[in-house]
């Protein structure tokens, strides 16, 4: 018995999704604080920004976190998570990925981009904070 099979192929269009994908930092110093930065629209969020081109995570990460704070002595742990936010005035969608970071010191030198920063700790209220996005709260819960 000579079985044959047709293959039929289908010529299936897809779309892709070009899209920003950030990465943040989540840095804890030894008291377990985590650091927020504070937009000058008082929005609170954590070190970090899109990578440039050829750069690996780590090497985004961590101009990044030097750019923003001064901070360059940390470890980096592994990565919390994943997010997505859909922005509000163009409706595109972003994507986030943070990281857990481990400092030792705790001193920063704020950018020209940033209004303020706070060292946050599990006995602070975080619904006194208005976030950049809503997965920053979430990452604070897992890790205070």
């Amino acid at each position: 018995m000579n079985i044959q099979k047709q293959v039929v192929s289908k010529k299936v269009s897809l779309t892709h999704l070009i899209t920003k994908v950030t990465q943040a930092s989540v840095l804890q110093d030894a008291q377990g604080r985590v650091l927020l930065l504070q937009l000058p629209d008082g929005r609170w969020h954590f070190p970090g920004g899109r990578l440039n081109e050829d750069e690996t995570w780590e090497q985004g990460l961590r101009r990044e976190v030097q750019e923003e704070t001064g901070i360059v002595d940390f470890e980096v742990r592994s990565v919390l998570g994943v997010g997505h936010i859909r922005s509000r005035s163009t409706g595109n969608l972003s994507y986030g990925v943070f990281f857990s970071c481990h400092v030792l010191s705790n001193s920063v030198l704020l950018s020209a981009e940033h209004s303020a920063y706070r060292w946050v700790s599990q006995h602070d209220d975080l619904h006194d904070f208005v976030f950049h996005n809503p997965n920053i709260h979430e990452m604070l819960i897992k890790v205070l």
